[in-house]
Order: C-alpha cells, then structure tokens, then sequence
C-alpha cells in the first residue's frame, strides 16, 4: 500500500470523530439544560395537579401543613380546573419561608393563571395557597409584560415544567 492510498483511508476518520463528538457535545448539553425542579417546586406542581387537574384530595392532603388553612374540599369539583400541558414554576426564598409561584397559560385553564404557594422552610409543606382568577393572560411571554411581573414576578427563578 503506498502513501496516497493510506492518506485516503485515514481522512474519513477523523471526520467521523469530529462529527461524534459534536454530536455528544450537543447532547450533553441539552442534557445538562434541562433543570431540575426543586422540592418546593415539586411540592406546588403536584397540587396543582392534583387539586386542579385531577380534583384529588387524598393526593392533596400529604402536600398540606397541618398549620395551614387551606379547606381542601373546595378542590373537588372542577370549579378550579385545568388541562394537563406546559407551565411554568417561579421560585423564590426568603429568610423565612419559600414561595412558588405556578403559572398557567389560558390554554390549559378557564379558571385561573396564578396560583401562589407560601412553603414550610423546614418541611416543604404547604403553609398558605392563592389563585386570582381575576387575572387572565394567554401565555408566559405576556405575564412578563404585567404590573405583577414589574412588581414580583422578575424576582423569581423560573423554569418550564410539566402538568400531568
């Protein structure tokens, strides 16, 4: 085998290992975008499924400080309701409680986009929940543009999540 024909084997080579290793970059990042929901965070999701998705009170109760008073008997008819889809979660800690902030576009919900959780510091328990339905916005991009974001909203970290 002479040297032109050995050049000609080798140049596939590494172009192939650029082309995986892009590849891997690629996916890796990706990977490494996709953030993790915080307890608090998971907490408030899964009332939000529960009390609005699917108006279950028994997946409610364990989520709810037995210091709070929230009546969870008013989750179950669908007075508040939502579709399951895209969301997005706000979170935010003070020195003495934890506040999420769930966010649900118009197109998953008739009844309600805000709903605010006041968390337990210690025991990741729901202490207090509010939901204006007085407010209405089509989507995530339009709720950045209201007085409430100006006021509280940017203070929050906010990350996408999922209705189930």
């Amino acid at each position: 085998m002479n040297l032109q024909q050995l050049k000609g084997k080798i140049r596939p080579l590494p172009l192939f290992l650029i082309v995986v290793l892009l590849i891997g970059a690629i996916i890796t990042i990706i990977w490494l975008s996709s953030e993790k929901l915080r307890p608090e965070e998971e907490v408030a999701l899964r009332f939000v499924e529960a009390a609005y998705v699917h108006h279950d009170l028994e997946k409610l109760r364990p989520l709810v400080s037995e210091d709070s008073n929230i009546n969870i008997s008013v989750y179950k008819n669908d007075t508040f309701s939502a579709l399951p889809g895209k969301v997005w979660v706000g979170y935010r800690e003070t020195f003495d409680f934890k506040y999420v902030i769930v966010f649900i576009p118009e197109t998953l919900t008739s009844s309600v986009n805000l709903v605010e959780f006041t968390i337990g510091k210690h025991d990741n328990k729901i202490l207090h929940e509010e939901s204006d339905g007085s407010k209405s916005f089509n989507d995530f991009e339009e709720f950045q543009t209201t007085e409430f974001w100006q006021r509280r909203g940017y203070k929050f970290e906010w990350k996408e999540a999922e209705l189930h």
